[in-house]
């Protein structure tokens, strides 16, 4: 918060910008909630509860697109509410509640264009309104772009399985032609002019040239940023760690006599522990049955997760958030199959929910910050390197 917090305001302000390594828009978003209520905690924090609320249904949505299973959607809507990481992150000034909420807008669109009838007009805006959430995805933060990967991937799987099922005449040969045409220039030139239109509040040009050669100059201090950064942060983690919630970053603690009020970002647990299997099953199933759902879900995942393997500088485990999303997708779809093949399970689905749903509520004191006794909270760091309130 003290980087994006202040940030937003200084974009209403029209200071120099503190916070100049991500894309602007997400700073953008914080500081409609600072212009209606003010530089104060809730305003900088209340655009960031209203998009994590918003996920919920979004998620729905798209399993629901993608799947055409109630059980599925609000399996996924359920975890997703128990998930410690989506309640933590998206209760403070972070940029990355847009970058999930943007990525749920885009691929739900495209979900919507995957199921619409080949030819039919409708495609067109579905493909128009997934380019343009991708376009916000990437200009609230760079890792936006990972998803996209797979994003594209599921566009060009949808439409061979449209063409595959059609009769294939020269109108329809001459539709998919005109498609990957639009989809350049809602794909592509949609997404940069967004991109780029996201940094007219800290871009001060005299000329349309000028915002060009600053825009660039932008871009290279961004990169030499993030791609020279040798810092070390004591809270820092290996990708290969964050599925399994090994070390949270311990943000805020405020110590009065016996009682404690800390936060932590971390995953649920028995939740998050269950993403990667969810995901290679997804992929597996989706690949041998040639199964678009289960394919989208799948590399919605791995190419989320993926680049962070080849990224040097260091990372935490706030970066598998979107991976976490697509994953709780992945752990909905496999509990249908599974329910489906074996109905009596469903009863264990619920049960499991159940116990995500008490485990939330038992580490809410250091997912929120309320006050809690220091023994208690101090009881929860069951792991070697969960700092709750002892370092």
């Amino acid at each position: 918060e003290i980087y994006h917090g202040r940030t937003a305001l200084e974009h209403i302000e029209g200071y120099t910008i503190y916070e100049t390594t991500h894309p602007p828009l997400g700073k953008t978003i914080i500081s409609i909630g600072i212009r209606l209520f003010g530089m104060t905690p809730f305003g900088w924090r209340i655009m960031g509860a209203l998009c994590g609320v918003a996920m919920i249904p979004l998620l729905y949505l798209l399993v629901i697109a993608l799947t055409k299973n109630i059980f599925c959607g609000v399996t996924a809507c359920a975890l997703l509410a128990c998930d410690f990481m989506h309640f933590t992150q998206t209760r403070i000034a972070t940029v990355d509640t847009y970058v999930v909420l943007f990525m749920l807008l885009t691929f739900l669109f495209m979900a919507y264009y995957s199921n619409t009838p080949f030819g039919d007009k409708k495609e067109w805006l579905y493909l128009l309104l997934s380019g343009g959430f991708m376009g916000c995805c990437v200009a609230s933060k760079w890792n936006g772009a990972y998803p996209m990967v797979g994003l594209a991937l599921f566009f060009f799987i949808s439409l061979w399985f449209k063409y595959r099922n059609s009769d294939k005449t020269a109108a329809e040969k001459a539709h998919i032609v005109k498609t990957i045409l639009f989809c350049f220039a809602v794909f592509v030139a949609l997404p940069l002019v967004i991109y780029a239109a996201s940094f007219i509040p800290v871009i001060h040009a005299d000329s349309f040239k000028d915002y060009l050669y600053q825009l660039w100059q932008y871009q290279v201090h961004m990169f030499n940023y993030h791609s020279k950064l040798e810092a070390e942060h004591f809270f820092s983690s290996m990708w290969y760690t964050w599925p399994f919630s090994i070390k949270p970053v311990w943000y805020a603690i405020s110590e009065s006599g016996s009682m404690a009020s800390s936060i932590s970002a971390f995953g649920n647990p028995i939740i998050w522990v269950l993403t990667p299997f969810a995901s290679v099953y997804c992929l597996a199933k989706g690949i041998k049955k040639r199964s678009i759902a289960p394919l989208a879900v799948g590399l919605g995942w791995l190419t989320s997760y993926l680049p962070w393997v080849m990224v040097s500088r260091l990372c935490f485990i706030y970066h598998y958030f979107p991976c976490a999303v697509f994953g709780i997708a992945a752990m909905a779809i496999a509990f249908a199959d599974i329910t489906k093949k074996w109905p009596k399970a469903k009863k264990a689905v619920w049960v499991y929910i159940a116990v995500c749903a008490v485990l939330f509520m038992i580490f809410l004191p250091v997912t929120s910050g309320i006050s809690a006794p220091k023994e208690y909270i101090e009881a929860l760091e069951i792991l070697p390197q969960w700092y709750f309130v002892n370092l």
